[in-house]
């Protein structure tokens, strides 16, 4: 992903324990898919204050019991309620 404001790259290709990296928000009770880059760069280039939170970062310890599939459903349900 590469940072319009700095210029840098970022690569998160290697990190490990992602089970998922859907964007996407609730418009009149629908799920609307967003472009990841897109939306950081546009984040980052709207926010004027120096202190400004432009995201937030959830971790949630799933269940090793569930299969992969159960674990990325699960993920799903959480990030979908957590955005409506």
């Amino acid at each position: 992903m590469k940072d319009e404001r700095t210029g840098k790259t970022h690569n998160y290709s290697n990190k490990s324990g992602v089970v998922g990296k859907d964007c996407f928000l609730f418009q009149d009770g629908k799920k609307v898919k967003l472009d990841r880059l897109e939306l950081w760069n546009t984040s980052e280039r709207v926010e004027k204050r120096a202190d400004s939170r432009t995201a937030r970062d959830y971790i949630i310890n799933l269940p090793y019991e569930l299969t992969q599939e159960q674990r990325a459903e699960l993920a799903e349900q959480i990030a979908e309620h957590i955005a409506q």
